[in-house]
């Protein structure tokens, strides 16, 4: 299955709870009202992801409530509450869905909905750990000397970790080697694909055998021949064969991971860049590759109107609009939302909405509903400036073509004025800029942009 263009995120307590809010009613995930989804499909998204739907764990929401790890959880929204506190949605007790969102019934007439508007659904995958009440336990890692863990049913086993952070003292490491473990996840994620259309996978370079072996040594049973991605996905699509993929990848294992079975993983490299990085980092990470997940915020990283400053956001919101791939939309990102909820509270950030910064995200979202970025095919395209005015290497631009359109791309990503002369090759081309409007015709394309601005122009 193609990877969606425009992937909406919804962390699923905090969403609820915010609705509720405003409707001064309960709501789960059967309630919805339909005016919701034919926002999101109005916005410009194909697909929307369900975060956190599965049923959380009253043990793992005891360990969120009083380990010092979740302090910053507990304090992040002042009117939550310890009762507030209901687990994270990657400590998982079981693959149903949790009944405080209205159970698998309700998903199933959530997806009902979502098909009207021709959303397609994703969930989550969480291969690496799940919480101390789940029936999987049984396959631990064996914790002790050394190891963060915790006593589950008498013996004590090792808690999920990525081999450089602190453990999530909240879940149980499963041992990705077991052969039991393997065939009963290949048997979950095929029922599970069954009730979507596609899974975004959990830290999913966790699970590669050399990742594997060196963040756990020889605690986990002796490695298979096989690794773990490309036995269980395949083991999954040989009952439930459409479903789509997205790995959730750092530390450039990307690659690797389309290449054991993904259809597409995140693209964090750019990411760091667009934060971090000056246009010629930004240039070097912008690559015309259909299986990248870009993004400008998640579940998992500060919101972007508050992580980028302006006039720098708006600028790394063109760029991602217009690379190729799917772009991650995180849920409240298109009103400027600026509270980032932990997963472990079952409470919303309870911001405004904006209908004027709304309306800005839906032109970009919507690009890629365009003949040219769906149909077409994606270049970078050069620059040149002048000896003594090279300010033109500050200039990112790229260009679509195909489906009886071009569409042309060009960012300023610096905080000076810089200008030089584009080279797209079409000869003599009526433009029209896709924000206000303005139409003009040119041979070669001058540009002499402000710090931070960007012109999107289509013919």
């Amino acid at each position: 299955m193609a990877p969606p263009k425009v992937l909406y995120e919804i962390n699923c307590a905090a969403w609820l709870d915010d609705l509720a809010a405003r409707l001064r009613r309960p709501v789960s995930l059967d309630t919805v009202p339909d005016r919701c989804w034919a926002e999101i499909a109005d916005l410009g998204a194909d697909a929307v992801w369900l975060m956190g739907v599965w049923e959380r764990s009253p043990v793992a929401a005891g360990i969120a409530r009083r380990h010092p790890a979740f302090a910053a959880d507990r304090a992040a929204l002042p009117w939550a509450d310890k009762q507030d506190v209901c687990g994270s949605a990657y400590a998982v007790r079981s693959w149903r869905v949790d009944p405080r969102f209205g159970g698998d019934a309700a998903l199933a007439t959530a997806r009902i909905a979502l098909e009207r508007h021709r959303l397609g659904l994703w969930l989550d995958w969480i291969p690496n750990h799940v919480a101390p009440d789940h029936p999987w336990v049984r396959w631990a890692v064996p914790g002790g000397e050394g190891v963060e863990g915790l006593r589950v049913d008498g013996r004590v086993v090792a808690s999920g970790k990525d081999p450089f952070f602190p453990a999530w003292p909240d879940t149980v490491q499963l041992d990705l080697n077991h052969p039991e473990l393997r065939a009963a996840a290949g048997e979950q994620l095929a029922r599970l694909a069954r009730q979507c259309d596609g899974v975004r996978c959990d830290m999913a370079m966790l699970a590669l055998k050399d990742v594997f072996a060196r963040t756990w040594g020889d605690r986990p049973s002796s490695a298979s021949h096989l690794g773990y991605w490309p036995e269980v996905l395949g083991a999954a699509r040989r009952h439930a064969t459409s479903f789509g993929t997205i790995a959730e990848s750092y530390w450039g294992r990307g690659n690797d991971l389309l290449n054991q079975g993904f259809d597409s993983a995140y693209d964090k490299d750019l990411y760091d860049a667009l934060r971090q990085g000056d246009a010629a980092a930004v240039r070097d990470r912008a690559h015309g590759s259909a299986c990248a997940v870009r993004f400008l915020e998640n579940h998992d990283e500060p919101r972007c109107a508050s992580a980028f400053p302006e006039p720098r956001r708006r600028a790394a919101a063109v760029v991602v609009a217009t690379l190729p791939g799917t772009w991650l939309f995180n849920s409240g990102q298109e009103h400027g939302q600026r509270m980032r909820v932990p997963v472990t509270l079952a409470k919303g950030g309870r911001e405004p909405l904006d209908a004027d910064e709304r309306a800005r995200w839906r032109t970009l979202t919507r690009l890629r509903r365009l003949p040219a970025m769906r149909d077409g095919d994606w270049r970078m395209l050069e620059t040149t400036g002048w000896p003594d005015n090279q300010s033109c290497r500050d200039l990112l631009v790229w260009a679509w073509e195909g489906g009886g359109q071009r569409l042309l791309c060009i960012v300023n990503w610096s905080d000076r004025r810089s200008q030089g002369l584009v080279h797209h090759g079409w000869g003599r081309t009526r433009f029209s800029e896709v924000r206000d409007g303005c139409v003009f015709e040119r041979d070669e394309v001058y540009v002499d942009l402000e710090p931070w601005g960007s012109h999107i122009w289509l013919t």
